[in-house]
């Protein structure tokens, strides 16, 4: 067929095509083998802790690869870190900590020093000069800084440091204490405004947990630009939208300590209804594995050969890995094997006969607060015999009540009694096994089943919403029971909400104490009263008493007035004499208030001129007064 040769445009199309496969594979082979390639570049860093999903990208390359204790970082990696993860690279003394989700690039030197991006705890253990997000730092032994980056600009803290930090920016030189700090906008300028420096807890920490109970969180942080009297709200919750909240509360301290139980928790700090600091940490429970096989008391029998037992314990969140012991005695005195492995799991075939005892350590990278505990001891007997077999225990099957678990709200949590008032307090519970019926209570009894419960609620769900509870000690359970009547009550729980805290007394109050009300007032036919604005009140009530030797007579309370003035027009109400004027500031929705305030009251005095004497002329009599102006009835503002 005409035009069905081999054309010119056919080879270059075929050259082409050789050449794009030859270019992917020599990207290929360079992804595949840079690892290998790169051990000859000086590393700027050695990988000293990372905690669950951290991934790095070498410079040039496509490929993800996890990171691991040890691993050199390379001047041009990209890495990045997941939510509720952390990675912490060391380069000489200084040690830096990436934490909160992100992906940054490893920057190359400047002038011989670390250059660093992003939201980091940077430890400098002997001193050291580096950069961080745009500012030349010089710190001393100790310093712990924390510096964050992001859409609203740069801010730098200085957690710990018993010198003075030097820090340069802009041509501008600055000096920072332990607990002060300095931030700006995406425009470069510095900003004073209500800020926190949160010491503890860290970003991202772990704390470890080694009994059933409990443990205490401690919260601690220094205020920027703000008054020792400025109340700060702490809240923590479950998830991070703040919509399961376990603890809350108003504090005029820079110290909290709250008692929570295993799992990650997110908090944030709040002053006006602005979050000022906010971050999440994690409690690990670390009271030991729970042991799998050799199942306890077992009886395990061999022929010739010792048998080959495997050792099974259940996983622990946050461990690296495990240590084993054998002992032929229970106190562990002298262990025949000692084994420390990364699985949850061993085989050995070194142990004879005789009553063996087990138990397993689950051992944490850096960067865990506490200390773990072994588990429980297990056992089992080892005999020679006809055949090898293991013989279990007679297995038998008792009835098994519901078991139940109380999950929200924790142990030990404390509520403000805004937040009960405000919003429902949630409830939740959970079982295993079959329940035909189940009761919810709630009781100032620390036995809620005794006696009369506040709230009684009969086949309820897994989840319980209680309005507007009251300031009180509160106790709450769940019991239930199987079809066959078989009942359980779960371990009762202690809830407080706190009282209502008052909100400040207004300040900067006028007529100020003592004041006397002059001519310039009655001419005017107003006496205005203001004050400053108190954070979280949405009105003000404002009273007058007159003083008298009976005591304070009050003339006049007003509504709730939304503005930080009132002005008196009704004169005629007043008449010589001391008075005390009052105002109160309050919280409320509706026509319901939900938060008072302290009062704070000035005094003033009103001294209206007595009429002047009457005047004798010579052509015949005539009185002259002085007549007061504003005599007479008037609306209030």
């Amino acid at each position: 067929m005409p035009g069905s040769g081999f054309r010119l445009i056919d080879f270059f199309v075929i050259l082409l095509c050789l050449f794009g496969a030859a270019y992917s594979f020599k990207l290929f082979w360079f992804d595949l083998f840079y690892t290998i390639n790169s051990r000859n570049e000086k590393p700027l860093g050695i990988i000293t802790s990372q905690y669950k999903t951290v991934k790095r990208q070498f410079r040039d390359s496509v490929r993800w690869d996890r990171l691991i204790i040890g691993a050199p970082l390379y001047e041009g990696d990209l890495i990045r870190v997941a939510e509720l993860s952390s990675l912490a690279f060391k380069r000489e003394d200084i040690q830096v900590e990436y934490v909160d989700y992100q992906m940054r690039r490893i920057l190359p030197l400047t002038d011989g020093f670390l250059q660093i991006e992003g939201n980091v705890i940077v430890t400098a253990e002997k001193g050291g000069i580096y950069y961080l997000n745009g500012s030349r730092i010089e710190a001393g032994v100790g310093t712990v800084i924390k510096s964050e980056s992001g859409d609203d600009g740069v801010s730098i803290q200085v957690l710990e440091g018993g010198e003075k930090v030097k820090i340069e920016r802009d041509g501008k030189t600055r000096e920072l204490d332990a607990g002060e700090m300095l931030d700006w906008d995406t425009t470069g300028n510095e900003r004073s405004i209500p800020n926190a420096v949160v010491r503890l807890p860290r970003p991202n920490a772990r704390y470890l947990k080694n009994s059933p109970q409990p443990i205490s969180a401690d919260f601690a942080w220094k205020r920027v630009n703000m008054a020792s009297t400025d109340a700060l709200y702490l809240e923590i919750a479950e998830d991070p939208n703040f919509a399961r909240i376990v603890s809350a509360s108003n504090t005029f301290d820079e110290t909290v300590r709250v008692s929570l139980d295993a799992g990650p928790w997110h908090w944030r700090l709040s002053f006006a209804g602005s979050v000022l600091a906010k971050g999440y940490f994690t409690i690990v429970d670390a009271s030991g594995p729970v042991l799998i096989s050799p199942v306890k008391d077992s009886r395990i029998l061999y022929s010739d050969a010792l048998p080959s037992l495997s050792f099974q314990w259940s996983k622990t969140e946050g461990a690296s890995e495990y240590y084993l012991e054998v002992c032929e005695t229970d106190d562990f005195t002298r262990p025949r094997l000692r084994r420390q492995v990364a699985a949850n799991f061993l085989l050995d075939s070194t142990l004879g006969p005789g009553t063996w005892y087990w138990h397993i350590l689950p051992i944490f990278p850096a960067g865990f607060t506490g200390s773990a505990v072994y588990s429980s001891t297990g056992s089992f007997h080892i005999e020679q015999g006809d055949k090898q077999e293991v013989v279990l225990p007679e297995l038998v099957i008792p009835e098994i009540p519901p078991e139940l678990k109380l999950e929200l709200p924790a142990l030990g949590t404390v509520l403000p009694g805004l937040t009960a008032l405000r919003q429902p307090t949630v409830f939740r519970w959970d079982y295993t096994g079959e329940v035909g019926e189940s009761r919810f209570v709630l009781s100032a009894n620390p036995d809620p089943t005794v006696g009369q419960p506040v709230i009684e609620l009969l086949n309820p769900g897994k989840i319980i919403r209680v309005n507007r509870l009251d300031a009180g000690i509160w106790y709450w359970t769940v019991e239930a029971k199987t079809p066959d009547g078989l009942k359980s009550v779960a371990e009762p729980r202690r809830l407080e909400v706190q009282a209502i805290p008052l909100l400040p007394a207004p300040g900067g109050r006028s007529p100020a104490a003592g004041y006397r009300i002059g001519v310039e007032e009655l001419r005017a036919r107003r006496i205005d009263f203001t004050w400053n604005q108190v954070p979280g009140a949405n009105g003000y009530i404002l009273t007058i008493y007159r003083q008298s030797t009976n005591g304070l007579q009050q003339i006049i309370r007003t509504d709730l007035i939304n503005r930080t003035r009132w002005t008196l027009t009704n004169l005629g109400i007043l008449d010589n004499g001391s008075f005390v004027w009052q105002v109160e500031a309050v919280n409320s929705r509706g026509n319901t208030i939900e938060q008072r305030g302290r009062t704070a009251d000035n005094l003033f005095i009103l001294n209206i001129p007595r009429p002047a004497q009457p005047r004798v002329h010579s052509e015949g009599l005539r009185m002259e007064e002085v007549q007061i102006e504003g005599a007479g009835n008037s609306d209030n503002e």
